[in-house]
């Protein structure tokens, strides 16, 4: 997602654009059952995701703060894979 708009972070805007244009996908199942619609969310992520700064030649990267969170993740699961 974050290539797509020509973003040099992946945050988790984009995650969730990501999720919510799953059609099939459980988030906009649970998007329905909260009686809200997820076309208008993805619309909404969109446009916000379109107005921020774009870079270009740059590969995305975790934002910084998302990083930490991911790296955690990682070695988690590869202590279980050590299991």
């Amino acid at each position: 997602m974050a290539s797509e708009y020509n973003h040099s972070q992946i945050e988790p805007g984009h995650l969730l654009l990501g999720l919510v244009r799953q059609a099939d996908g459980v988030v906009p199942q649970i998007v329905q059952k909260l009686e809200a619609n997820p076309r208008m969310i993805q619309q909404e992520l969109e446009q916000d995701l379109a107005r921020r700064p774009k870079v270009y030649g740059a590969q995305p990267l975790f934002a910084k703060r998302d990083e930490v969170g991911y790296n955690n993740i990682k070695a988690r699961r590869d202590s279980l894979r050590g299991s």
